[in-house]
């Protein structure tokens, strides 16, 4: 039985949600073509603009940081990708990172 206050489910399920889909499309576009500062403006965007859980974009920004050597930033996202699932190249750049500090 649910209480007055509910259990958050229900509110989060009514609640518009934005997946920014086409933000990270274009990230991963501009990493590839190794255009790594619009790819973090893209990133950038796309993390602020969702608001639901979307691993891919922790996944892909951490990627971006990653290509750019900020090692702490990559660190951090890719770390919070991998509190969303199991994930053997994000495990092996995190490792990477830790073992050239």
């Amino acid at each position: 039985m649910l209480s007055k206050q509910g259990d958050g489910f229900l509110p989060r399920l009514f609640k518009r949600q934005y997946y920014p889909a086409a933000e990270l499309d274009l990230t991963v576009f501009c990493l590839y073509q190794g255009w790594l500062d619009a790819a973090r403006a893209f990133a950038a965007r796309a993390a602020i603009r969702s608001t639901a859980l979307y691993p891919e974009l922790y996944h892909n920004t951490g990627s971006v940081f990653f290509q750019m050597q900020d090692k702490e930033r990559a660190m951090r996202w890719l770390q919070k990708f991998l509190e969303t699932g199991k994930d053997e190249k994000a495990e092996r750049m995190v490792q990477f990172m830790r073992s050239v500090n």
